[in-house]
């Protein structure tokens, strides 16, 4: 879901002047091997057939997305290091989806040793960071900690303890910072007051943060605030994305992740 609205958004954006193109990784492979038959009759010979498919490729393209990337085959073991090591030196921008992490693709493969450990390199060199998993000023409060399934007793229990033990405030009322010593600042989608630099944590509901009219400006407003006031944001009751969800239904929530 979050592929299909990052590459619509490409599509509908008519400034945009990159050369795109959304494949499943099987078809993927399957062009690489067949583009590898032809250039090998013709073989340079200072470069592989993987190295010259891989660089005619980022010669077409400035956004690869790949969609349910899965290892099952020793070929495609064998070569796509390589194939994704020269598309990033290249400059392409890669976007990849898949039901696996990377340390679990070809699990039980033929030589798995060999090739595995190649291409969580070059993931590992090429990828960008998840910043919300990323220790900083805060320890372990820096990076995103989940609380799931929230029904479960042991999991309220584990989110209102951590809560505690940084001696946050609870939010109260709407979305505004209604607590001791708050400043208020005007944005554009409405009036906020906002928690000083002496808390150490905030309670809000999922939906009185994601489900008003706020927009991007709004929430990386408050996003920058938490942050230079190492304050620990909490937020409960986050509500479980289906991908029969509409546009709208998602615009608050979606607006929220970049922030």
């Amino acid at each position: 879901m979050l592929l299909d609205t990052f590459y619509n958004s490409i599509l509908e954006d008519s400034d945009l002047t990159l050369r795109h193109k959304r494949q499943h990784f099987f078809d993927f492979m399957r062009e690489i091997h067949e583009r590898m038959q032809n250039v090998a009759r013709d073989r340079s010979p200072d470069l592989t057939p993987v190295e010259i498919v891989a660089n005619t490729i980022a010669d077409e393209t400035d956004l690869l997305c790949l969609d349910e990337v899965a290892v099952v085959d020793v070929q495609d073991a064998s070569i796509l290091p390589r194939v994704l090591e020269i598309l990033s030196l290249r400059g392409v921008t890669l976007v990849m989806t898949s039901n696996s992490r990377p340390n679990e693709l070809f699990a039980g493969g033929l030589n798995r040793h060999v090739f595995i450990p190649p291409l969580l390199r070059a993931l590992e060199q090429t990828c960008i960071v998840d910043y919300r998993r990323v220790s900083g000023t805060l320890g372990k409060w820096a990076g995103s900690r989940y609380y799931y399934p929230a029904s479960s007793p042991s999991v309220a229990a584990k989110f209102d303890g951590d809560f505690e033990r940084i001696e946050g405030e609870t939010f109260q009322g709407p979305w505004i910072f209604d607590l001791p010593h708050s400043t208020t600042r005007t944005l554009r989608g409405g009036q906020y007051k906002l928690a000083n630099s002496r808390l150490r944590g905030v309670i809000v509901d999922f939906n009185s943060l994601c489900g008003k009219e706020y927009g991007e400006a709004d929430f990386s407003t408050l996003a920058d605030h938490f942050k230079l006031n190492n304050t620990v944001l909490f937020i409960r009751d986050v509500l479980r994305f289906v991908c029969s969800w509409r546009g709208d239904e998602l615009c608050s929530g979606s607006g929220f992740r970049p922030a």
